[in-house]
């Protein structure tokens, strides 16, 4: 979480932070198949544009907490588009 830490404090964009939401996230729509929220950020950040790296852990920790929950019973696949166009995996 230094990553998030070093951008929210000093706007010092140095790495992706990946929490597990973002982990299990980004698995779920096949982006890549990793064990753990460190290889999810390795593996982000060899195809992801820089810029975007601030931004992709405030939409998708957002996306996780409220829409897409670690729990399958309780996910929103309805209420997401992302969903119904059949992204999830």
């Amino acid at each position: 979480m230094a990553h998030l830490c070093l951008s929210a404090a000093w706007g010092r964009t140095e790495g992706i932070g990946v929490d597990v939401h973002v982990h299990r996230i980004t698995n779920m729509w096949g982006w890549h198949k990793t064990a753990s929220p460190e290889a999810s950020r390795l593996a982000l950040e060899t195809w992801l544009p820089r810029d975007r790296w601030h931004e992709i852990n405030t939409l998708l920790v957002g996306l996780g907490q409220t829409v897409c929950l670690p729990q399958a019973g309780r996910r929103r696949c309805g209420e997401c588009d992302l969903g119904l166009r059949g992204l999830c995996r």
